[in-house]
């Protein structure tokens, strides 16, 4: 684990698939994980918190990782049981991830969500 500070955005986008494994950390009920979607779509395997709505992201253990932020060894295990004992097939994951970020996530998914509910309101 690196641990940078002040990385330009043109720089993480750069270098982001050349990592292993993306952690979202948040401990306050995050509204929205975009940072879930960015680094799923580039394969990354992502342990989550699962705070908020970044809790409804993924399945865990198919395309995402979900560890109990309450306790401060469990991020800890997971990391050691995916590392370690190799019990999962991280592969799979990160293809999986890849997938729900291009298809459940895609602009033109959202975009026909809106429209739908744009029709219902008018009828």
């Amino acid at each position: 684990i690196r641990w940078r500070i002040g990385v330009d955005r043109s720089t993480i986008l750069q270098e982001v698939p050349s990592f292993d494994f993306g952690i979202f950390p948040s401990l306050w009920e995050e509204p929205f994980g975009i940072s879930h979607i960015e680094m799923m779509s580039c394969g990354l395997v992502v342990l989550s918190s699962g705070r908020g709505g970044s809790g409804e992201i993924g399945v865990h253990m198919k395309d995402i990782f979900y560890y109990n932020p309450d306790s401060s060894s469990n991020l800890y295990e997971v990391l050691d049981a995916l590392l370690l004992h190799r019990c999962i097939d991280l592969k799979g994951v990160s293809l999986a991830a890849s997938m729900t970020a291009k298809t459940k996530f895609a602009s033109t998914n959202y975009l026909h969500s809106l429209l739908g509910i744009f029709r219902e309101t008018l009828k």
